[in-house]
């Protein structure tokens, strides 16, 4: 795997960890959180 290659994925994998675990930290109702996450797939 090349240098490029792995700086890839591992933007790839922050962004997602980002998306996901954020928006479970904000004060919101589970229906909207599980909404969210249902339109992100």
């Amino acid at each position: 795997m090349s240098f490029k290659d792995s700086l890839a994925r591992r933007a790839v994998k922050a962004g997602l960890r980002i998306s996901f675990k954020l928006p479970s930290l904000l004060p919101l109702p589970i229906p909207v959180l599980r909404a969210g996450m249902e339109r992100a797939t």
